[in-house]
């Protein structure tokens, strides 16, 4: 008999067959001792009793018995127990592999309880993370798809699971890149982005761009080559930045205006005296007449532009006083009201009549409504209509006043929307403008602690957001008690 070539291969075991010599040693001894107490008994009955021939067959017999069955136990009895002996040597041999397997196994549940502890770990991260987590195999379909990547991107991970990559959240002009980039990486794992942290756009569900941050590492499983993301989204920081880099302009703008131009508005103030004197003595209707006013036009163009800068260049605080924005923005409505009818536009106004005061320079603020209208009436040469809406939100948690002008002009293309706060900057006419407007109403928004920002599409329209801090007066408290 042998073990199972498994059993031998996963054990370790081969059978020892070399039968034991205890067995027959004993049964010789027991069978000499037979047959001497025979033949003596024989002799007995032989020579001393006298017995019949019938009785002496019998003995006979039981002698022949005696005398073969040492034949008979090595033709079959010794054969039996080699094969006794064998088996037990087996079932030895067995009960120390079953041990062996049991350690193996309790070796393999070890690994598979630390396996399943690392998988929850690896889940709960998942799961906690702050940042997108999205894996795609070789091909590019996705594999994994975190709750932090539902959040960022809008698609469910039902949605997203063996979906393409460059079709879900890659923009188009970043595809045949990705492609070519994906046929390298199936042969050698390998990429230009592999193991760096690069900042690029991506494309939400709706269909809007926005700034990440990308992290990219490889890894293989079942023998092809995976990629893992991690995604954040840095369009808060994208903002932060700008508005930082805006403000450190407007600042260094701002320091050199504020000793130059307090030095031009004198001569400027003079030479707008003496062309008033002139027009005063010049015949109605003459050539002269007509120079005078244009250049008394480009004094008050001069005198625009260095008021403007030099509003925006100080850095003493503001008086304040408790204000209603409602009803700032009605008084900046009526002064504009006939210009809104001639040119066609439809007014609507969706204001929040519950809006606490708050303390604001009205002048300040009244300047900034002003421009945004005037901005949203020129954008509309054919007609259009013009929304001013006011409510409460939230800003990083804290309660603020917004209020929006959204028009249906022309808008503001993709390239022009990060300057257009920008001094000087303006896609205005020659003579229509000269740049300070929006530069002015960004400077006075953040004086008062908010922010201003844009939105915009070709064609259909501009909507411009203000937001400012809602700190309730005393006098909103006292109502609410």
């Amino acid at each position: 008999m042998g073990l199972p070539p498994y059993v031998e291969r996963k054990c370790g075991l081969k059978m020892k067959t070399r039968p034991d010599t205890k067995p027959i040693i004993l049964f010789l001894i027991v069978a000499v001792s037979i047959f001497a107490t025979e033949t003596l008994v024989m002799f007995v009955l032989h020579n001393i009793v006298p017995l019949s021939s019938h009785t002496a067959m019998i003995v006979d017999a039981s002698v022949l018995v005696v005398l073969t069955f040492p034949l008979l136990y090595f033709l079959s009895f010794r054969p039996l127990t080699s094969s006794i002996t064998v088996q037990n040597k087996l079932n030895e041999e067995l009960q120390q592999s079953h041990e062996k397997l049991k350690e193996s196994l309790e070796e393999t549940m070890n690994a598979m309880s630390q396996l399943k502890e690392s998988n929850g770990k690896f889940i709960a991260i998942s799961v906690s993370a702050q940042d997108a987590i999205i894996m795609m195999d070789d091909e590019g379909n996705i594999s994994f798809w975190n709750e932090a990547a539902e959040r960022t991107f809008g698609y469910s991970r039902k949605e997203a699971y063996g979906n393409r990559v460059s079709e879900l959240i890659i923009p188009h002009r970043y595809r045949l890149a990705h492609i070519e980039g994906l046929k390298k990486f199936k042969e050698t794992g390998k990429g230009p982005i592999l193991g760096n942290i690069i900042a690029l756009e991506a494309i939400r569900k709706d269909g809007k761009e926005f700034p990440i941050e990308l992290s990219l590492s490889a890894l293989t499983l079942k023998e092809r080559w995976c990629a893992v993301g991690i995604i954040r989204d840095i369009s808060k920081r994208v903002r932060r930045e700008e508005e930082l880099r805006l403000s450190y302009k407007m600042a260094s703008l701002g320091q050199l205006t504020a000793g130059v131009f307090h030095e031009i508005l004198n001569p400027i103030n003079i030479i707008s005296t003496h062309v008033q004197l002139l027009l005063a003595e010049a015949e109605k209707g003459t050539g002269l007449e007509k120079d005078l006013k244009s250049i008394q036009e480009e004094i008050k163009r001069v005198q625009d532009i260095t008021d403007g800068l030099l509003r925006f260049s100080r850095k003493e605080s503001v008086a304040t006083a408790e204000i209603d924005v409602n009803q700032l923005i009605d008084r900046v409505l009526a002064i504009l009201v006939a210009e809104i009818k001639y040119k066609n536009i439809q007014l609507f106004k969706k204001l929040d009549n519950e809006l606490p005061l708050f303390k604001a320079n009205a002048d300040l603020l009244r300047q900034v409504f002003l421009n945004l209208i005037k901005n949203a009436i020129d954008a509309m040469a054919n007609g259009g209509s013009l929304t001013i809406s006011t409510l409460k939100c939230l800003k990083d948690e804290k309660p603020c006043l917004c209020i929006q002008f959204t028009d249906t002009g022309c808008g503001i293309p993709k390239e022009h929307l990060d300057k257009i706060f920008d001094p000087f900057f303006t896609t205005k006419e020659e003579g229509k403008g000269v740049g300070m407007g929006l530069t002015i109403a960004y400077t006075t928004i953040q004086n008062h602690g908010g922010s201003i920002s844009v939105s915009s599409e070709v064609g259909k329209g501009s909507t411009f957001t203000i937001e400012l801090p809602l700190q309730p007066t005393d006098q909103n408290k006292a109502s609410k008690l």
